[in-house]
């Protein structure tokens, strides 16, 4: 595996400069040593981001690196999939923590963007009037295309942008700090757009109930079966505009209060 051959040239480098270390590593890396510990004991997904990033660390030849890749593609690289669609992997959740790159992939299965890639099928043109649609600025667009490439996200076919896949998941109850951080900017989006957006195109609702916390692992089950549900019945149709549905269902007094 890729990450015991990075750990053994890692070690051989050490004994040859005594002052290198993970933690001067993750420095050249920008990322934690935690985390590139994490990384190489396998703890962790080696992507080709992170990939990429240590072995420029580590300034490795270029047949190195080659052969790294190599050892890395059959794992980590390939998108796992589920019944609710695919699996995000670790740096692409850590890429992605605002709603804007999903709206984005989203609009781009609209009739909407259909018309704008047939009436400019160029990407400058195209930068421009997405622009002018989603009420982004054109910075915005561009950056959002740059890291949904970078992400392997989207890509170009003929004339238009296309998602890679068209259903996508971070997983499921996964302490990430990077998935809490969208959370919370999909309920600050929930905030504004409830007194912006007409009663008759929006539904806000909540139920407060009691129940045996034993069953807490049934309305997990229920609530992604609900969405997966929902999003198949309503993705069927002519898909016009961007809608959002967020689900949250949490204790009201934790132990102690």
């Amino acid at each position: 595996m890729s990450h015991e051959i990075l750990k053994k040239i890692i070690s051989e480098k050490k004994q040859l400069n005594p002052r290198l270390s993970l933690r001067s590593i993750a420095a050249k890396m920008d990322i934690p040593s935690g985390r590139l510990s994490e990384i190489l004991n396998g703890k962790r997904s080696l992507s080709d981001y992170y990939l990429d990033k240590i072995c420029s660390a580590l300034k490795l030849p270029p047949q190195t690196v080659a052969l790294l890749r190599k050892n890395n593609g059959s794992s980590n690289q390939k998108i796992k999939k589920n019944s609710y669609g695919s699996f995000l992997t670790d740096n692409q959740i850590e890429g992605l923590t605002d709603w804007k790159p999903y709206a984005f992939m989203s609009f781009l299965q609209t009739t909407a963007y259909l018309s704008i890639a047939k009436d400019h099928p160029t990407k400058a043109l195209q930068v421009e009037h997405l622009a002018k649609k989603m009420n982004f600025s054109s910075n915005e667009i561009s950056s959002l295309i740059s890291l949904l490439l970078a992400h392997n996200l989207i890509h170009w076919v003929s004339d238009r942008w296309l998602p890679t896949y068209e259903n996508a998941t971070t997983g499921y109850d996964i302490p990430n700090e990077f998935i809490q951080n969208s959370h919370v900017r999909d309920l600050d989006l929930a905030k504004k757009r409830l007194p912006s957006v007409n009663l008759s195109r929006r539904d806000f609702s909540s139920i407060t109930i009691a129940i045996d916390p034993k069953d807490m692992t049934k309305a997990k089950k229920m609530i992604r079966n609900f969405r997966r549900e929902f999003a198949e019945t309503l993705e069927k149709g002519s898909k016009k505009e961007v809608y959002q549905i967020s689900i949250q269902f949490f204790p009201i007094f934790e132990k102690g209060d």
